[in-house]
């Protein structure tokens, strides 16, 4: 169960994942370019150090490469947990065509009916360990779809007579997307370039710089030598384990489904 509280309205806010047993707090924000230009600068003056760096702390890019945005104008979502940098999550615009209740459910619609009276047009949405979440704008918060039900359920209409209409059939694929775990896996390149920023291989490349400064170049030989088999050995590893756990995850099949009154494979 999610559960949403409100925290500096407009900029942040705060969610309990029961779930997954923590707390979240999710700020909005867009890319600066200003800071942008400031960041690179210093990677380049610091000849790396500032790149490496961010990349195991995620400091440096959170305070000048991006600024703090509205919720409901942010291009991404950082999310963290007790103070600590968890994720950066995308933010989508998906078109909707349809009634503030069709998208939200009856406890928010209800409440600002008045203020949406010709529905959002749109949906900003973002996702966060496979959570979905939705913009309501008269709240200015992000809701878990999770939370929606259809209002025929509510009223004791059921749609099991006549099915989903097309209509209503891609109102929902807007809301809750495809029903399939979907894997994101990486990349060789990605996966090489995570393994050489690891600290222990840092240290490995700084120890065979000093010892090719003290030409003992059969010793730096030796150790790039061994790093290099190392990471190879380590990504063909990963690279697999993901893509079986991705196989694992995956499974498709046809199933009849009741739309508009007819029976159809999909």
């Amino acid at each position: 169960m999610l559960l949403a509280r409100a925290s500096q309205p407009g900029f942040m806010q705060e969610m309990d994942l029961a779930e997954e047993d923590m707390s979240i707090a999710v700020r909005g924000c867009r890319r600066s370019v200003a800071g942008s230009v400031a960041y690179w600068i210093l990677v380049v003056c610091s000849a790396g150090i500032v790149f490496i760096l961010d990349s195991w702390f995620h400091t440096f890019s959170t305070w000048l490469l991006l600024k703090q945005a509205r919720l409901g104008e942010a291009e991404c979502i950082h999310v963290s947990s007790g103070g600590k940098f968890v994720s950066l999550e995308v933010v989508s615009t998906v078109p909707f065509d349809g009634a503030l209740e069709d998208a939200f459910n009856p406890q928010y619609s209800e409440k600002y009916a008045e203020q949406c009276v010709d529905g959002p047009g749109e949906l900003r949405m973002f996702t966060f360990r496979h959570y979905r979440f939705a913009y309501l704008p008269a709240s200015a918060q992000f809701v878990p779809v999770s939370r929606w039900k259809d209002p025929e359920w509510t009223l004791g209409i059921a749609t099991s007579v006549s099915g989903l209409s097309e209509r209503l059939h891609k109102q929902r694929m807007s809301i809750f997307g495809q029903c399939m775990i979907d894997i994101r896996e990486k990349t060789y390149l990605r996966l090489m370039w995570e393994e050489v920023l690891n600290p222990f291989y840092i240290f490995q490349l700084a120890s065979i710089i000093i010892w090719s400064f003290e030409d003992y170049y059969y010793y730096a030989c030796a150790i790039f030598l061994i790093s290099a088999i190392s990471i190879a050995s380590t990504l063909i590893s990963t690279k697999r384990t993901m893509r079986k756990i991705r196989e694992m995850s995956a499974y498709t099949c046809d199933v009849r489904v009741l739309r508009a009154g007819r029976w159809s494979e999909v």
